[in-house]
């Protein structure tokens, strides 16, 4: 019902469009020409990125993309379909951060990207998430807060999340890393406490010289990785910074890049 809804909005917004166009006495088809074209790009460099990665993109789903024990109580998770406007600069964000990444280990470790404008869990909004070999990723308008840099740092986000689980992560060197006195969290009420503090605080100079890039990274052991991920690929000069001015950040920056060049020496040669 979701995605019937949407494409009778989409097909009403263009009548509406050409209504008010006609009104004007300045209808002609070029821009119905430029958006035929923008879709015709967009599925050009679709299909590029999947026999390049040996992977499939899926837009334009919704909750029957999801797996079902997600939509049931109580994640009750919920999604909508990536709106066209936002697509084409969503797949060339995506297809230049994938070039970060040696194209066997790409083929290796991911199977599907599902692309959706919002994704929601426990009645909480997610930018992204990760089952099995597959990531679900949202992207809207720049205005909303979805810019290329927030685009990307998912991305890499839940691709670490996928290496995490898929191959061997020294967890016991990662956590002997940090104070004595600190854990991570256990229950995902407590996860979600950690989180939402997280991103409410803005102030990460203090975690830092706990060894965490950022307070987020506090949640869990494996949101520590990622974003350590997140920066080794979107700003390695800040994470060098910080590595060479907080020992403990130094420590968990060579662990990362340890356990990427272990996946490929091609890792951060490119």
């Amino acid at each position: 019902m979701r995605q019937i809804r949407y494409r009778l909005l989409v097909a009403l917004a263009f009548a509406l469009m050409g209504f008010n166009l006609l009104q004007r006495g300045g209808f002609d088809e070029s821009w119905l020409s430029q958006w035929r074209l923008n879709l015709e790009d967009v599925t050009q460099d679709i299909e590029r990125i999947e026999l390049k990665y040996n992977i499939i993109i899926k837009h334009g789903v919704a909750e029957e993309a999801i797996p079902d024990y997600w939509l049931l109580p109580p994640s009750s998770a919920t999604a909508e379909p990536i709106e066209k406007a936002n697509l084409n600069r969503f797949i060339k964000n995506l297809e230049r951060e994938l070039e970060k990444y040696p194209v066997e280990v790409i083929k290796q470790n991911l199977s599907t990207i599902y692309l959706f404008k919002e994704l929601s869990f426990y009645g909480v909004g997610y930018g992204g998430t990760s089952i099995g070999n597959s990531i679900y990723l949202t992207g809207g308008a720049i205005e909303e807060g979805y810019d290329n840099t927030y685009m990307a740092n998912v991305f890499h986000h839940e691709l670490s999340s996928i290496f995490f689980r898929d191959h061997p992560f020294p967890k016991e060197a990662w956590s002997s890393i940090n104070p004595e006195e600190f854990a991570y969290v256990d229950s995902y009420n407590e996860v979600l406490a950690a989180v939402t503090e997280a991103n409410e605080s803005g102030d990460n100079v203090g975690s830092h010289e706990e060894g965490f890039v950022s307070k987020y990274g506090q949640s869990t052991l494996e949101n520590d990785f990622n974003m350590y991920a997140e920066m080794i690929f979107m700003d390695p000069q800040k994470l060098k910074s910080l590595s060479e001015k907080y020992p403990r950040v130094r420590q968990k920056y060579e662990l990362t890049k340890n356990f990427y060049t272990s996946m490929s020496e091609d890792f951060f040669t490119m």
